[in-house]
């Protein structure tokens, strides 16, 4: 691979996120460091002996310098215009959202998380006793939809959730215990973590809460939680103990987080009258919208820092047309959408997503409006 700043910048980050993720589940930094990490630290070594800088030589000078020095002032070329730290200044290791959105698109354009995907290929084994498309679904969509919300679970939802899934689908529980929640559900949450020496939820995408800067934050950035006035309303405390279980970090960057939008839009077509179908044809799309006056949307929510990367991806994989076709879960119009954040932060978000692909695509509240002209 020819080293560039660009290069080195897309390792540093996914590196840094694959840090944070050997952190939780080793309690500290252990050695050897991730491959991302490792390749990140050879290339700045490298870089900097071109650029006649001093070399930087392990991680805890990487790790002081994302604290301490914006991205602007670094001594290689990053070619960035904000003044961006890619790790907050504080004592613990805390990825900032930028720096964890960039990374996000870098892993996302690569391939997803692999505990992800062991899960995935788990919920189609669970399903493959089904013999109807329609109650494949169903399962599917139950699980995911549960795993979705449920960051964070107690033994009595997971045994109420087991319970409702026996009695509807008529199969064994232990698969799914043994199958999907023993993998997901791999770690306590540490004390560390705890509010007022309980573990605080999130009742809107069922993340942990935890303070920060003395102020209350959702670990889902893009859940409303944290934009919210009033967050003491939003919040589930839970006694801490053994069974209550957090998911595993691989889940809630890969499964958790992207899921908020898509959960979002659903609520909100609902509201004005919509019928809609989460993950049709085993996850082809995100949403199925039914409008009331039939006319169908079919929806895939991204949610990517770079309208350009999307762009590129959204081209290669588009809408899988033969999945669709085979379910029979056709509609009037194909399309993608981004959250009306992500305009906010980027005005020109769509026209360079424009540019760069013939795919169509809405922001959020664009998505909206279209609905609302065919109630």
């Amino acid at each position: 691979m020819k080293v560039t700043s660009e290069t080195c910048f897309d390792l540093l980050v996914t590196g840094l996120v694959d840090l944070e993720s050997a952190y939780e589940q080793e309690g500290g930094i252990t050695h050897p460091y991730p491959k991302n990490l490792q390749r990140a630290l050879n290339q700045l070594a490298l870089l900097s002996l071109r650029a006649n800088q001093p070399i930087i030589q392990s991680l805890g000078e990487v790790i002081k310098l994302c604290k301490t020095t914006s991205l602007i002032n670094w001594p290689l070329d990053f070619s960035q215009e904000e003044d961006i730290y890619l790790l907050e200044n504080i004592p613990e290791i805390r990825i900032t959202e930028e720096c964890r959105e960039f990374a996000q698109d870098v892993i996302e354009s690569n391939k997803s998380g692999l505990l992800q995907r062991e899960v995935y290929q788990k919920i189609i084994a669970l399903i493959s006793r089904s013999k109807t498309i329609e109650e494949k679904d169903a399962i599917y969509r139950q699980v995911r939809e549960f795993l979705a919300k449920h960051s964070i679970t107690t033994l009595q939802e997971r045994i109420k959730f087991k319970a409702k899934f026996k009695a509807k689908f008529k199969d064994n529980s232990k698969t799914l215990e043994e199958g999907i929640f023993d993998v997901v559900y791999t770690h306590c949450v540490p004390a560390s973590k705890f509010i007022n020496n309980k573990i605080a939820r999130c009742k809107l995408c069922g993340s942990l809460v935890t303070m920060y800067n003395e102020r209350m934050i959702c670990a889902v950035h893009k859940c409303d939680f944290n934009t919210s006035q009033n967050k003491e309303i939003i919040i589930d405390y839970i006694e801490p103990n053994e069974t209550v279980k957090l998911a595993a970090p691989d889940i809630r960057y890969f499964l958790v987080s992207p899921s908020v939008p898509e959960l979002k839009l659903r609520d909100k077509a609902k509201e004005l009258g919509c019928k809609v179908t989460m993950w049709p044809g085993l996850d082809s799309y995100d949403l199925l919208i039914v409008c009331p006056d039939e006319y169908k949307l079919c929806v895939d929510v991204k949610d990517w820092v770079s309208a350009d990367g999307l762009a590129q991806k959204c081209d290669e994989k588009g809408f899988p047309m033969n999945d669709i076709k085979k379910y029979g879960i056709e509609g009037d119009e194909y399309c993608f959408v981004v959250p009306d954040a992500r305009k906010a932060k980027t005005p020109n978000y769509k026209e360079v997503f424009i540019e760069h692909s013939d795919e169509k695509i809405y922001y959020e509240s664009e998505l909206i409006d279209l609905i609302k002209n065919h109630v």
